[in-house]
């Protein structure tokens, strides 16, 4: 199940009719597990928002994320 969130503040940003993605949906579109997503959300390493209990990602912030991840290596 995905959200849509019109507008609403994600990292101190707005963010606009974008559709939040799952742990299960950006693990696949990452290609990673749905564990080391857990991870990296309990170490604070992955931008992702709480909706009630629920997380939920942006995949434009996940995306510039990946990004900035990969250039600083």
């Amino acid at each position: 199940m995905s959200y849509k969130v019109t507008p609403e503040i994600f990292n101190n940003k707005i963010v606009e009719d974008e559709k939040l993605l799952t742990k299960k949906e950006i693990a696949n579109f990452l290609n990673v597990s749905v564990k080391m997503i857990d991870k990296k959300v309990h170490l604070n390493e992955i931008p992702h928002l709480h909706v009630g209990r629920l997380v939920r990602f942006s995949k434009s912030e996940v995306l510039a994320w990946a990004k900035e991840s990969n250039s600083s290596r």
